[in-house]
């Protein structure tokens, strides 16, 4: 799906359950599937866009997001 160029978001809907928090959900999809760092951002920000939100904190929240990833982009 992501090679197809799909929105792609992931989630970890009960970590006991499924024993996964969604640090390791990430963790092992980038690992799977051979992400880069762009790679992942994308996933993040899928996950953003999908979120039930309206448009106004939708967008604030991507916002937030993309700041964050800047400034630990920086840090690379």
């Amino acid at each position: 799906m992501i090679d197809a160029g799909l929105p792609v978001s992931l989630h970890s809907d009960d970590p006991a359950m499924h024993g996964a928090d969604p640090g390791e959900v990430y963790i092992g999809a980038v690992t799977a599937l051979g992400l880069d760092v762009d790679g992942a951002i994308d996933l993040c920000l899928a996950a953003v866009d999908a979120a039930s939100l309206d448009g106004t904190d939708r967008r604030d929240l991507r916002r937030s997001f993309q700041q964050q990833i800047a400034d630990l982009h920086a840090q690379l």
